[in-house]
């Protein structure tokens, strides 16, 4: 483990969206999408990483008594590493 001194810039955002449409009372369908982007330069090291994720679910009857759920997810992560400033 290495403790840095001296400045540190780090900087970055994210963005996310939703949306769902409803059929029925008992079923529904929903999209989301979400991204990040990293920034981080110090005198050893500098990071830049991007984040993208997706998730969708699916909820609707089965049959009279039940109610089935579905989804799906996938996360991408992006970096690149590098010396920093010196």
């Amino acid at each position: 483990m290495t403790t840095l001194e001296g400045p540190a810039t780090v900087s970055g955002g994210n963005m996310l969206g939703s949306w769902k449409h409803t059929f029925s009372e008992a079923s529904e369908l929903g999209l989301q999408l979400y991204y990040d982007r990293t920034e981080r330069f110090d005198r050893v090291h500098r990071e830049t990483r991007d984040t993208y994720d997706l998730d969708f679910q699916h909820r609707f009857p089965l049959g009279t008594r039940q109610e089935f759920m579905w989804g799906l997810g996938y996360r991408y992560t992006r970096d690149d590493l590098a010396e920093g400033k010196g």
